[in-house]
C-alpha cells in the first residue's frame, strides 16, 4: 500500500488508491497512533510539518491521495478522543468552541482538512493518550569474557525473596552446587551462561539488568516461604531443630532484535522443598543433684537413727565441805534422731530443678542462622536442584558426584529424570529452561544404559 500511495505522488503507473469507503482498509483506522503513516507522510510533508526524517524535496500529494490521509488521521483522531474518555461528538457550533478537556481537544473540527494539520494533531494526541516513560537506568552492563569464543559470555543471575540471613546463605549454597554439578557430572546452562549470586538484588534491578544488557539471560528466584527453630529439653538430652520450606522461580530474560530493551517474565517454577534437621546434645544432671538423689534412695529404705550421748564429770571432795553441800559429779546427755524423709525431700527439690534447669526461669533462644540452619538450607538447594531436573550424562554404576557444602556431611547430587516418553519412561518432567539440554536427540543406551523395562 506504501509503495503504491509513493508510486502515484511521483507519476508512475501505480494501482489506484482505495477510497475512503472502501473496505477492508489496508492501513488501520482503530488505533490512537502514527503508526504505518510515517514514512507517507514524511514523502509529502516537510521535516518542519512532519517531524521526522523527510525528503530533500517532498513531492505534491495529489487529490486522491491528500483524501484518503486525511481520513485516516481523522479516524485515528476519534481513537485518541475514545480512549481519552470521550462518549458524545461534539456539536458543531460556530465559532468553534474551545476545548475545556483532553478529549475534546482530540476532537477533529469540521475545519481540520490539511494533511499537515490533521498530522501535527494527531502526534499531539498520541502523547496524551501513551505519554513517554521515562527510561529506568541503564545501570552497569556485562562482558564477561567467553570461554567459546568472540563475544562476551552470558550471565543468569541467582536472587531471593525473604529473610536476608536465609536467602543469602541459600542462594550462596545453590549457586556453590550447580557450579559442582557442571564440574562433576557434566551439567550445562543455556548458552554456557555463568551464574552470578545477587542475594539482595529486588526483581526491579534485575528486570533494569534484563532491559539493558543484552547479555542477561535471566534470573533463578528463590524465595523461602516458611521457616522456623526451636529447641526440646528432655531428661538427659536437649533437641535443637531447625525447619526450611523454599521454592524456585526462573525469570528468562528476552531480547527482541527489534526492540531496543529486553523484556522479562517468568516462565518455570519448582514444587515447595520442605527439609527438617534436629540434633541430640546430652545434658547430664549436675553432680549435687545426682549425690543426694542416690543418698535419698538409700535413706528412704532405711530404719530412722537415734544416738544418745552421756557424759559424767567427776569432782573431788572439798575441804572443808561447804554449807551448802557438795557436788561429787554431773552428767550430761546427748540424743540425735537421723530423719530419712526430711532427706528425701530435699533430695528430690534438686533432682527436679536439675532437670528442667534449662527452660525453668529463661528459655533458651538460638541464633537466627547457626550450623544447622546452613546444614538445612543445604539441604534444600539439593532438593531445588532435582526439580530443576537439569540433564546430565549418567555416571557409571560405583560413581557418584558429589557435592561438599560448608558444614555437614557431603550430599549426592541429583540425577536426571528423563521426561515421559523417552524410552521406556513413563514418568518424568522436563528441565528448567535455563538448563541446556543435547541438541541430538536423548538416546536411552548413552544417557542410561540401566533404563527399567
Amino acid at each position: 500500500m506504501i509503495l503504491a500511495v509513493l508510486a502515484g505522488g511521483t507519476g508512475a503507473t501505480s494501482t489506484p488508491v482505495p477510497s475512503p469507503s472502501a473496505s477492508p482498509l489496508s492501513i488501520l483506522t482503530n488505533q490512537c497512533s502514527t503508526a504505518q503513516l510515517s514514512n507517507i507522510v514524511a514523502a509529502y510533508l516537510p521535516a518542519t510539518a512532519s517531524g521526522i526524517m523527510a525528503t530533500p524535496t517532498p513531492v505534491p500529494i495529489p487529490a486522491n491521495v491528500e483524501g484518503y490521509l486525511a481520513h485516516i488521521l481523522r479516524q485515528r483522531l476519534m481513537q485518541c478522543w475514545a480512549q481519552l474518555g470521550g462518549h458524545r461528538p461534539l456539536p458543531k457550533v460556530y465559532p468553534p468552541k474551545v476545548p475545556t478537556s483532553p478529549e475534546e481537544a482530540c476532537w477533529p473540527s469540521d475545519s481540520e482538512n490539511a494533511v499537515a494539520q490533521l498530522w501535527a494533531h494527531l502526534k499531539f494526541c498520541e502523547s496524551l493518550v501513551h505519554p513517554a516513560v521515562k527510561a529506568p537506568p541503564a545501570g552497569i552492563g556485562w562482558q564477561l569474557p567467553s570461554t567459546t569464543g568472540s563475544g562476551s559470555r552470558p550471565v543468569i543471575f541467582v536472587m531471593g525473596i525473604g529473610d536476608p540471613a536465609m536467602v543469602g546463605r541459600l542462594v550462596s549454597a545453590l549457586v556453590t552446587f550447580l557450579n559442582e554439578g557442571v564440574a562433576e557430572s557434566g551439567f550445562a546452562f543455556v548458552d554456557n551462561a555463568v551464574l552470578v549470586p545477587q542475594p539482595s538484588w529486588q526483581l526491579e534491578t534485575f528486570a533494569t539488568q534484563c532491559a539493558n544488557s543484552p547479555q542477561v539471560r535471566g534470573a533463578i528466584v528463590v524465595d523461602v516461604t516458611a521457616s522456623g527453630g526451636g529447641t526440646t529439653d528432655q531428661f538427659i538430652t536437649r533437641k535443637n531443630w531447625t525447619a526450611v520450606e523454599a521454592t524456585a522461580f526462573y525469570a528468562q530474560c528476552t531480547h527482541d532484535p527489534e526492540d531496543a530493551q529486553g523484556t522479562s517474565a517468568f516462565t518455570w517454577a519448582s514444587d515447595i522443598v520442605k527439609e527438617e534437621h534436629h540434633r541430640l546434645t546430652l545434658t547430664p544432671l549436675t553432680p549435687l543433684a545426682m549425690l543426694l538423689t542416690m543418698a535419698s534412695i538409700y535413706e528412704v529404705f532405711a530404719p530412722a537413727h537415734t544416738t544418745s550421748t552421756a557424759s559424767t564429770s567427776v569432782f573431788p571432795n572439798p575441804s572443808p565441805v561447804p554449807s551448802g553441800g557438795r557436788v561429787t559429779q554431773v552428767v550430761t546427755t546427748n540424743q540425735t534422731t537421723l530423719n530419712a524423709s526430711s532427706l528425701g525431700s530435699v533430695a528430690g527439690g534438686f533432682l527436679g530443678s536439675s532437670i528442667t534447669y534449662t527452660n525453668s526461669a529463661v528459655p533458651i533462644s538460638q541464633q537466627p542462622v547457626d550450623e544447622l540452619t546452613w546444614d538445612t538450607l543445604q539441604s534444600v538447594a539439593i532438593g531445588l536442584m532435582s526439580q530443576m531436573n537439569c540433564w546430565h550424562p549418567t555416571l557409571g554404576p560405583k560413581q557418584t558426584a558429589i557435592a561438599n557444602g560448608i558444614v555437614g556431611a557431603p550430599r549426592t547430587l541429583p540425577a536426571y529424570n528423563p521426561p515421559k516418553g523417552l524410552g521406556a519412561y513413563s514418568s518424568g518432567k522436563a528441565s528448567a529452561p535455563f538448563c541446556s539440554e543435547p541438541t541430538r536427540s536423548e538416546s536411552i543406551t548413552d544417557i542410561l544404559p540401566a533404563a527399567p523395562r
